[in-house]
């Protein structure tokens, strides 16, 4: 006749009901030991009842990598928090700095649109005189409808600007963005804020992460490779053998002999990955060390080229100058405005300039890790204003 078996598995840290499982909770469990009452009945007769008590010890080999698993764990998710508040900000600064380019590229263009209108305006006034240019007129009409363009497409791309920043952080909707420009940094203090940054030691967060991430998978294999059952002790009481005026007790012990580990494809599997992590951790490691000095090299290329311009330009904004040449003209009014407007096209010049130079600047933050060091500052700010976290 069948007999039939009941298994009964009773946790020595009591009672619990859980309707979903977290990953600490599954994490802890390699840390308990297992009591089993097992009870069975071979013929089905009451009087026949086997009852057994089994105590399966935990593997102290797997408590310690679990442990030592967890702790490292816990260690790579405070560096992955770190990296992604590294690349939120990026995407924050990137944001804000297209915004404020965009917003002063949009007022240069207005400013010439008006410039224009004068010129046109002076040259209506002349339509009935020899001094007419009809060619002229022409030009400057097809250079203010050009110019209107670019001024509405600088207001949308500020507005794809203002979409993104509301994407990335959605409490910002409705509300634009204020600031006063003339507290924003400027390219000198860019240069004495990067010159002083450069004496600084700061560790590579990414670098952090992937070593983290190596120890991780080597600790996972160590758990892994020691994920073995120890084996069990075992007391019973056999009905059966009362009946047969044999002693009912018995003790069963049963030890597990790791000819070959069961964990095999999943020690693998780590292995694998631990790999894979030593790969990306080289390959971190070199890449890091490039980017900071590529970025470096970019932006002190693009200061040195603002400055050069700038120079430039100074030359050309003296008003003496452009007093004389007006002079010379014979005090033409269309002259002093053609002046203003080829300035204005240099400022333009300049804000793209200066656009390039920003760009670098965040980038060379980004690749020294520098912008979520903390106390956290706003790299933007003329006077780098710390930034309170709430």
């Amino acid at each position: 006749m069948r007999g039939v078996f009941i298994l009964l598995v009773l946790n020595v840290s009591g009672f619990f009901v859980h309707a979903q499982l977290t990953m600490s909770e599954f994490l802890l469990s390699a840390n308990e030991s297992a009591v089993e009452f097992r009870t069975q009945n071979r013929e089905l007769n009451p009087d026949y009842q086997e009852y057994a008590l089994r105590f399966a010890p935990a593997n102290p080999w797997e408590m310690k990598s679990n442990n030592q698993y967890f702790a490292e764990y816990q260690n790579y998710l405070v560096a992955s928090k770190k990296l992604a508040l590294k690349e939120a900000l990026m995407e924050r600064y990137a944001a804000m700095a297209e915004y404020l380019y965009y917003d002063e590229l949009r007022v240069l263009m207005n400013e010439h649109v008006q410039l224009i209108d004068k010129q046109l305006a002076i040259l209506q006034r002349q339509t009935a005189s020899s001094f007419f240019d009809a060619d002229e007129y022409v030009k400057l009409r097809v250079q203010y409808l050009d110019k209107l363009v670019d001024s509405e497409n600088a207001s949308l791309e500020m507005m794809d600007q203002q979409s993104l920043m509301n994407r990335l952080y959605p409490a910002s909707t409705g509300r634009k963005l204020s600031y006063d420009p003339m507290s924003l940094i400027t390219v000198e203090a860019i240069e004495a804020v990067v010159d002083s940054l450069q004496k600084r030691e700061v560790s590579s967060t990414m670098i952090s992460y992937r070593q983290l991430k190596l120890n991780v998978d080597n600790k996972r294999y160590n758990l892994e490779k020691n994920n073995i059952n120890m084996g069990f002790l075992q007391a019973e009481y056999d009905n059966r053998r009362a009946v047969q005026e044999r002693t009912p007790f018995n003790i069963g012990l049963g030890i597990t002999i790791p000819i070959v580990n069961p964990n095999k494809g999943d020690m693998a599997r780590q292995k694998l990955n631990a790999i894979e992590s030593e790969y990306e951790l080289k390959e971190a490691e070199l890449g890091e060390k490039q980017n900071r000095e590529m970025s470096f090299v970019n932006l002190k290329e693009a200061i040195a080229y603002y400055k050069e311009l700038q120079k430039k330009i100074a030359t050309l904004k003296d008003n003496s100058l452009a007093e004389d040449l007006s002079l010379i003209k014979g005090g033409d009014p269309l002259f002093r405005i053609k002046y203003e407007t080829s300035m204005n096209n240099l400022k333009v010049v300049e804000a793209k300039l200066r656009r390039k130079v920003f760009n670098y600047y965040i980038a060379y933050l980004f690749a020294g890790d520098y912008l979520q060091q903390e106390p956290l500052v706003n790299y933007l700010k003329n006077n780098l204003e710390s930034m309170n976290v709430n």
